[in-house]
């Protein structure tokens, strides 16, 4: 597994998720929107902390830049 995720992109996401989360749980949202809000978080949340995304792997971007 490459890591194709830059760190400022990875503090992003991860406070990006903080966020979601934060909604989610103080129930800032309707009930559908937060369970997207919930699920979206996840996404962001081990994207941002294992430093890949599928979605950068298809189009082939990286904004990692360690490797360069």
């Amino acid at each position: 597994m490459n890591r194709n995720v830059g760190l400022l992109d990875r503090l992003f996401r991860v406070t990006l998720a903080g966020v979601f989360l934060y909604f989610f749980l103080y129930g800032a949202l309707s009930d559908m929107v937060s369970i997207v809000a919930l699920i979206a978080a996840g996404i962001l949340l081990l994207t941002g902390i294992l430093g890949m995304c599928p979605i950068y792997s298809l189009l082939g971007i990286s904004s990692d830049k360690s490797k360069k």
